[in-house]
């Protein structure tokens, strides 16, 4: 997993990237939400696609932010696949 941050405006954005697993821990998906994106990415790795997940987090300027990305609670923007 790799996470990037942005100062924008009076906002910090955070985005991560990685496989769909390392991501959808560390989302604020419920768990109904995280078994549909489960059986969605079993779909497309049974047909051959890699895949991975793209997530956000936006944090007012002035917040105070944990160095581990594993104590963030992004959401789960979209999964991406590639053949």
């Amino acid at each position: 997993m790799m996470a990037s941050a942005w100062q924008i405006n009076n906002k910090i954005l955070i985005t991560a990237k990685g496989s769909p697993e390392s991501i959808i821990k560390i989302s604020t998906l419920s768990k109904e939400e995280k078994e549909s994106i489960n059986k969605e990415l079993t779909s497309m790795q049974n047909i051959g696609l890699r895949v991975i997940a793209v997530s956000s987090k936006e944090y007012p300027k002035d917040s105070n932010i944990p160095n581990d990305i594993s104590k963030l609670k992004f959401k789960l923007y979209r999964l991406n696949w590639l053949y």
